[in-house]
């Protein structure tokens, strides 16, 4: 992969000796939907150095990191929806993943316009949680970091109750530590507490297992979740793509809502 930037030229030429990076990539196909339906596919990228290892880049003045998206809008032919609610919710004080319009050439064949976006996962420059390894399953360690979502596919639990008027129960996902990595004590953890902090919104007027609703969550960050997903008209909002993490309880021990993710079609 290269990418060529030369902010100080005044035309946009698309091929140039201005190399802002050159790496090695490893690159698939994105979208639960999209790459099925849309002629403009989009693209996970993970950055590689000579041995094939993976290795942290800043494409476009972006902080360091391996892996990135490229996402094709082509649902949203602003091209600007997702960039705008990113730039929103990083005007909120949260994080959300940093953005860039690049053109894209793939094997010297014009795609089109593309976002280069910051992939939702662990780090200081991106959701900033504690690294929760395998062996850590009692005490403090267990207790974060997660970052988990509500998502069509795939289903690693389900809550208790039903979605929205739906008698479909609300699905949830791992993404951190990925599926392949959580352990047993770490899922029973974290579905346990989403399943305390469920019930407790029952009754906000008496404690649930020992804690009230406001106990469970971040309030300022779900004030600002709900924000976004109003004024953006999110139609996937609270179902689909509806991202969340847990901090260790030594760093608060609350879920945050977020990162938001994906606002093709709001």
């Amino acid at each position: 992969m290269i990418i060529v930037w030369n902010d100080s030229s005044s035309s946009h030429p698309s091929y140039g000796s201005e190399y802002n990076l050159k790496s090695n990539i490893e690159i698939e196909k994105r979208g639960r939907w999209s790459q099925f339906v849309y002629p403009k596919n989009g693209y996970a990228i993970e950055t590689k150095d000579n041995q094939w290892e993976d290795t942290d880049v800043s494409p476009l003045e972006l902080p360091e990191e391996e892996d990135w998206i490229l996402h094709g809008p082509y649902g949203d032919r602003s091209f600007m929806r997702n960039v705008l609610a990113m730039h929103m919710a990083n005007k909120q004080g949260n994080y959300a993943s940093k953005t860039r319009f690049v053109e894209l050439f793939i094997n010297g064949n014009y795609e089109g316009i593309y976002v280069l976006m910051e992939k939702i996962k662990r780090g200081s420059d991106r959701v900033d949680i504690a690294k929760l390894n395998p062996d850590e399953i009692s005490g403090d360690d267990l207790t974060g970091g997660y970052i988990f979502k509500t998502d069509w596919q795939p289903v690693d639990w389900r809550s208790s109750f039903s979605m929205l008027s739906d008698t479909t129960k609300i699905p949830y996902t791992y993404t951190y530590p990925k599926r392949k990595n959580i352990v047993l004590q770490q899922e029973q953890y974290i579905q346990d507490y989403v399943d305390n902090w469920e019930h407790s919104l029952q009754n906000t007027s008496v404690p649930y297992n020992g804690k009230y609703w406001h106990e469970y969550m971040d309030l300022n960050s779900f004030v600002d979740f709900f924000l976004m997903m109003e004024v953006t008209k999110d139609v996937d909002a609270y179902r689909a793509s509806t991202y969340y993490h847990k901090k260790k309880d030594s760093n608060g021990g609350k879920i945050h809502a977020g990162p938001i993710w994906d606002f093709n079609f709001a």
